[in-house]
């Protein structure tokens, strides 16, 4: 039986097993190597500001929040592979947020837009975009809002990864179901 995204409960699997793994990410800076970005930095410059004021250093308070219904929404979306539509849901909650959470808001809605942009073939929008959502979002490791924000960037990272292989020429042969689900964090 396949473990179905953003279940409350615990998944039921056929016998018991136990995995261990161990990520490490670390937030991208650069990339590609070499490439300067908005700012000379890879990162844009609102955002390299608040990194560079620490306000993205250490946990984040709010983490162990429930999660707001906007973003269960946006979440949905994504999960349902209405990226434009997840887009429009998370920047409604995201405008409106003033504090440092609005990041990983913002972070989840970047890495959805860069699926859409893949869908209609814009490498460079698709490239750009999972950047800097997975950027975002690896600030609010392991979880955050009972989101398994590790395994998403985990998953996202692949896939940049994979569309970085392929280059603009075979962007069409990207395989989408490597394209994460937001899971819940057990």
């Amino acid at each position: 039986m396949a473990m179905r995204p953003l279940r409350w409960g615990r998944a039921q699997h056929p016998s018991p097993i136990t995995i261990t793994i161990t990520i490490t990410i670390t937030p991208i800076v650069q990339w590609p190597p070499g490439d300067t970005l908005k700012g000379g930095s890879g990162m844009g410059e609102a955002w390299r500001r608040v990194v560079e004021s620490g306000a993205m250093d250490g946990p984040n308070p709010r983490c162990g929040e429930a999660p707001p219904e906007g973003l269960l929404a946006g979440v949905r979306l994504f999960n349902a592979g209405q990226f434009y539509e997840c887009h429009e849901e998370l920047e409604t909650i995201w405008k409106v947020e003033r504090e440092p959470i609005r990041y990983l808001y913002q972070g989840i809605l970047q890495i959805g837009v860069g699926f859409h942009h893949l869908r209609n073939r814009n490498f460079r929008g698709a490239t750009l975009l999972l950047h800097d959502g997975i950027d975002k979002t690896a600030r609010y490791l392991p979880e955050c809002m009972g989101l398994d924000t590790a395994r998403l960037c985990v998953e996202a990272r692949h896939c940049l990864d994979t569309l970085h292989a392929l280059g603009r020429e075979r962007v069409t042969e990207f395989d989408w179901r490597l394209v994460p689900k937001v899971w819940r964090a057990e």
